[in-house]
């Protein structure tokens, strides 16, 4: 049997309906427990010092323990198998190197706008730098939206089975759930730490949804009112403030993105 090696790398919490998704596969070996993630496993196996370095993208994990851990914990009579340890995302490169010599390997790479963060230590920017060096480091890339796995899973079905017909026959039975950005009672917190993300933003298709943006005088600075009202009064300029006249109205653009170019196509 040639062995088919899925990782799914995605910012924590992101990936569930798309684990779902994939376990309607007969194909599919899937650790029945933490959503698929056998990190938690290591410790038995030789990775003693795993958990507190997971984050740490310079800690070596051995991949031999990774590959025991699998093989202790998978349907052996099983074609594909799938591990979704989220941490997998800062270390992907080791991943593929590894299991690259023993079988054949394929990466989902789940991004999420950052208005769809669900708790995390880890900060949607970290993710996204992380991600964006998978998509042009790593071989045989699906790159698969959170908002996707939301309101298209018809669409994310012709993603996989179009570039992983082994998976065989996918079964769609969860109903749709709406995303609405407009709602989210920290967009403003969010918007704030966003500033200088644009490129980041928009390498994944993503854009930030601006509430009432303005711009100093100098055309320097753009935000808040209160922020550019306090920038024109300490460098000397008129109270009067410009509102940006600003082109973001939607959290997407209706384009295709730099990160679905680099990923491996599906059509």
């Amino acid at each position: 049997m040639n062995r088919i090696y899925l990782f799914i790398l995605s910012p924590l919490h992101h990936s569930n309906r798309l684990i779902d998704l994939i376990k309607t596969s007969s194909k599919v070996s899937i650790y029945n427990s933490n959503n698929g993630s056998i990190q938690w496993l290591y410790k038995h196996t030789g990775a003693n010092d795993y958990e507190l370095n997971r984050w740490k993208p310079n800690y070596k994990l051995d991949m031999n323990v990774v590959n025991r851990t699998l093989n202790n914990t998978l349907d052996k009579n099983k074609q594909i198998w799938v591990e979704t340890s989220s941490p997998n995302i800062c270390r992907a490169n080791e991943f593929q190197n590894y299991f690259e010599k023993i079988g054949k390997v394929y990466f989902i790479i789940v991004m999420n706008h950052p208005y769809a963060k669900l708790k995390s230590n880890v900060s949607w920017e970290e993710y996204g730098k992380y991600q964006k060096n998978n998509l042009k480091m790593l071989q045989n890339t699906i790159y698969i939206t959170y908002e996707d796995c939301c309101t298209a899973l018809n669409k994310v079905i012709l993603q996989l089975k179009s570039r992983i017909p082994e998976l065989g026959k996918l079964t769609n039975t969860m109903n749709n759930i709406p995303i609405n950005y407009k709602e989210i009672i920290n967009k403003r917190a969010i918007n704030t730490s966003l500033y200088n993300k644009h490129h980041l933003l928009h390498f994944f298709g993503y854009n930030i949804m601006y509430e009432k943006i303005y711009e100093s005088k100098d055309g320097k600075l753009r935000g808040f009112y209160n922020e550019i009202m306090d920038y024109n009064i300490k460098h000397g300029y008129d109270i009067e403030i410009d509102e940006f006249n600003d082109r973001y109205t939607s959290w997407h653009i209706d384009t295709v993105s730099e990160a679905e170019k680099l990923a491996a196509p599906y059509i």
